[in-house]
């Protein structure tokens, strides 16, 4: 009986190391990339407000406001204003909102790693068929400049919603006809 009290004190104390070991390696983890990206397009809102005065509203023509700050940058990264870690920092922020926007127009969800572009590619993923890179076409953006226009690729991309989905893998019915 006079083992019974130590004992139930070691396994309190075992179990409450275990509980806290669990929470620290819960804590560590990386941020969940959909919650992550939603919060940089929320970031995206706000900057653009405030440091661009421009209201981004999470329809498809802010897009259009977007890539105008996209220039700006642009212009900013050839001055050599710009530095690694902001380009990331501004990559980040302005491609998540472009996502968020794109999922508003077809559902998808973020992922961190591409079946088609590999580890870190972090595609926005709409069905097994279907996924585009956001943040690919702001990092293009503000490093190559106009050519690689954010709210032209986001209209090619994202128009067709409007169309009948047409199958590319299908052999034309029209190609034998003359």
């Amino acid at each position: 009986m006079r083992y019974v009290l130590p004992i139930i004190i070691l396994v309190v104390a075992v179990l409450s190391l275990m509980i806290y070991a669990y929470r620290q390696k819960r804590s560590a983890q990386p941020m969940e990339v959909n919650v992550l990206m939603t919060a940089y397009a929320n970031q995206a809102v706000e900057r653009a407000r405030r440091e661009y005065s421009k209201g981004l509203d999470y329809s498809p023509s802010s897009i259009e406001q977007v890539e105008s700050i996209l220039s700006k940058l642009y212009e900013k990264r050839l001055a050599h204003a710009l530095s690694e870690d902001q380009l990331n920092e501004e990559v980040n922020t302005w491609g998540a909102y472009v996502g968020e926007v794109a999922k508003r127009v077809r559902p998808g969800a973020w992922q961190r790693d591409s079946k088609v572009s590999g580890k870190d590619a972090m595609p926005l993923v709409h069905d097994a068929r279907n996924e585009t890179y956001p943040l690919a076409w702001v990092y293009k953006r503000i490093t190559n400049g106009p050519e690689d226009n954010v709210w032209s690729k986001f209209q090619l991309t994202y128009s067709r919603e409007k169309f009948k989905q047409i199958d590319l893998n299908e052999p034309l019915k029209e190609a034998g006809r003359k």
